[in-house]
């Protein structure tokens, strides 16, 4: 006799949990498989793409850079532009 102590809910997740792991695996040992057969061809692909992702990131961090140099010479320049006739007050309360 078998007692179930967990719900069909959970026995479905299980499985399809499994079936991924299993699906996964199977594409890293094909992925295995074809490197050991092709070892150039994957090489220059990953060259490629870790070449391409780090001139993305270096043009992005060159544009941080840019940016920033901007924003520091204009807020140093408004700095000296303000207006004395200008006063804040806080928002009146009810």
């Amino acid at each position: 006799m078998i007692f179930r102590t967990y719900s069909q809910t959970l026995s479905q997740a299980s499985k399809a949990m499994a079936l991924g792991i299993l699906m996964v695996g199977l594409m890293l040992i094909s992925l295995g498989v074809l490197i050991a057969v092709f070892p150039k061809v994957f090489a220059y692909v990953v060259a490629v793409i870790l070449i391409a992702a780090g001139l993305g990131f270096a043009s992005v961090a060159l544009k941080i850079f840019l940016m920033q140099r901007r924003l520091n010479r204009t807020t140093s320049s408004q700095e000296d532009m303000r207006s004395p006739n200008v006063q804040i007050r806080p928002p009146d309360v009810f």
